[in-house]
């Protein structure tokens, strides 16, 4: 039960917790998706409208075809991921933002390279 008498500070705060769970619960069940090494299983966890600059591609990808094409490169590589620094906005009752910086390690002609 929501505390009326708590400060709007705080609600914020209790707020921003419980959605900073629910976007790391989101970003595990992401990276465990990548070890299927099946990129229709990776693809499905993007809306269908999806849009994002990929970390290993110069061209920006629209939609889940090019998502589920995406993934089929960058999974070929068998990603190694590690988070450096994230950030996790709530914008409403049902959406946040996570955005950060990620090193991956992948597999590439010299070998295991970090990017």
């Amino acid at each position: 039960m929501e505390n009326i008498n708590q400060k709007p500070e705080g609600r914020k705060a209790e707020m921003e917790k419980g959605v900073a769970e629910i976007a790391k619960e989101n970003f595990n069940r992401w990276a465990e998706s990548l070890i299927t090494k099946d990129p229709k299983a990776v693809a499905s966890l993007y809306s269908e409208d999806v849009t994002f600059l990929p970390t290993v591609s110069p061209d920006f990808k629209r939609g889940s075809s090019e998502a589920e094409g995406y993934f089929a490169h960058f999974l070929a590589k068998n990603p190694e991921g590690q988070v450096k620094d994230e950030a996790i906005q709530p914008l409403g009752d049902d959406f946040y933002l996570h955005s950060g910086m990620y090193d991956f390690t992948l597999d590439g002609d010299g070998g295991r390279t970090r990017v």
